[in-house]
């Protein structure tokens, strides 16, 4: 039995590489990536992936997989008011931010329109006044684009902020990088859009990013 945390790794153990499975590729082709985790299959031939919060158990008997952590979702308080869950979760959510926060280096953040990364970056500038360097790709789709919500946070919390473009420049070449890496194809293309983020981010010089 050979295991790590990514298939080169195994490959290096074994002394070889293990034939690719033609049957995740054709899943994979066929219903895209929402389909590679219906089963236990890798695209390796008998390199299978142990479900997360889980660990297996080897005996005299046939392996067996359990899981040791389960989310519970299922955790309301009727008992509160509407005032206090919000001051609850605003609590919670700032006390998770200043532990995040407890760093040797540097931080970096990463921005979107969306309600999460800005509800982070806002603690961490106006309750904790953390120097915030935030960091923003910028589509010019304009299905995708979120540049007036971005700005906007960016203008009312005064934050270092740093845009990065998406472009077709090097594309097959990186794709070659995250591929090798991945050990995989590309399940979907904001793999490749956050990749270039993360890029951006240690350009920058920073180790860590929320």
């Amino acid at each position: 039995v050979y295991f790590a945390s990514e298939p080169k790794a195994i490959f290096t153990l074994i002394g070889k590489k293990l034939p690719a499975n033609l049957s995740q590729i054709k899943r994979y082709l066929v219903n895209g990536y929402r389909s590679l985790y219906k089963t236990k299959q890798t695209f390796f031939d008998g390199l299978r992936e142990i479900s997360p919060g889980t660990y297996r158990v080897y005996d005299n008997c046939a392996p067996y997989d359990v899981s040791y952590w389960q989310p519970n979702f299922n955790q309301q308080n009727p008992s509160l008011t509407y005032a206090e869950s919000v001051e609850a979760v605003r609590e919670a959510l700032t006390s998770s931010v200043e532990l995040r926060l407890r760093a040797d280096v540097p931080i970096a953040f990463c921005l979107s329109g969306g309600v999460d990364s800005n509800a982070l970056i806002s603690i961490a500038a106006r309750e904790l006044n953390y120097d915030v360097h935030a960091f923003t790709i910028i589509n010019t789709d304009k299905r995708y684009e979120e540049r007036d919500l971005v700005t906007a946070a960016v203008q009312e919390l005064g934050l270092r902020h740093t845009t990065v473009p998406i472009n077709s420049d090097g594309f097959l070449d990186n794709l070659r990088i995250l591929i090798k890496a991945h050990d995989a194809p590309i399940y979907t293309i904001s793999y490749y859009a956050h990749w270039m983020l993360m890029q951006s981010i240690h350009k920058a010089g920073y180790k860590v990013s929320v």
